[in-house]
């Protein structure tokens, strides 16, 4: 398994991690809970599947 970051600017403010997971895209929970005005991430991660949380 490869992983690879990357970091993206988003209107010259907010920057958003971004994993490379084989070929797929996986974004840090944390960094679009903030975005969204969301501040606790953890209370989104227990909606989430095991298969979509990525640890």
């Amino acid at each position: 398994m490869q992983f690879t970051m990357q970091v993206f600017e988003y209107e010259d403010k907010d920057e958003f991690r971004v994993m490379d997971r084989n070929g797929e895209p996986w974004f840090f929970l944390s960094d679009v809970a903030n975005r969204l005005g969301i501040n606790n991430a953890r209370s989104i991660s227990s909606r989430l599947d095991d298969d979509e949380k990525g640890v």
